[in-house]
């Protein structure tokens, strides 16, 4: 078995405050992306991450890179999708953040050289919403916002924050449903 806390359960941290929540995310020890395998995106400490939907994130650290959502398609699907080598790619968005593109025109040496980087440099976290966590697909939704409004990470929201962070995660996502 692996020594990974890789995947979170929302119902483990929803009665948490925003701030619990952030530093829960920051201390764990996720799975790095140069070890993992298909396995860890459908399986946790041998049991199946149900539904296999929910908030990642890709962190260095206790630093969080890049937040994403996988609401309508699971973590095995929307992953690996983040690697995907071709410069007209459209999921790679991780790691195009990675090249920090500066320019219109990017060449296949760039996307494979910052592939390589985000795989060797970057651990997963998964946040994991059961089918009776949610409403739709309207709470992934939220909780990746709160994450982007309320951290440092490459894609968060430039304008749009969140400065309460001692309200309960579970609270910001049902005053908005």
């Amino acid at each position: 078995m692996r020594n990974s806390e890789h995947v979170i359960q929302y119902q483990d941290i929803k009665n948490l405050t925003i701030d619990a929540f952030i530093k829960r995310i920051k201390s764990c020890k996720g799975i790095k992306v140069s070890e993992l395998t298909l396995y860890d995106l459908v399986f946790f400490n041998d049991q199946a991450i149900h539904t296999g939907c929910g908030v990642y994130i890709f962190k260095e650290g206790s630093n969080i890179y890049y937040i994403g959502k996988c609401s309508r398609r699971s973590f095995i699907e929307r992953i690996p999708a983040h690697f995907d080598t071709r410069t007209n790619a459209w999921f790679n968005t991780l790691v195009k953040r990675v090249v920090q593109f500066k320019k219109n025109e990017t060449t296949n040496e760039d996307i494979q050289k910052s592939t390589k980087d985000a795989i060797s440099r970057f651990e997963l976290v998964l946040i994991n919403f059961r089918w009776d966590d949610y409403e739709g697909n309207k709470s992934i939704e939220l909780l990746e916002d709160l994450l982007r409004m309320t951290t440092q990470a490459q894609n968060r929201f430039k304008v749009k924050r969140w400065d309460d962070h001692s309200t309960k995660v579970e609270t910001f996502i049902k005053d908005r449903i």
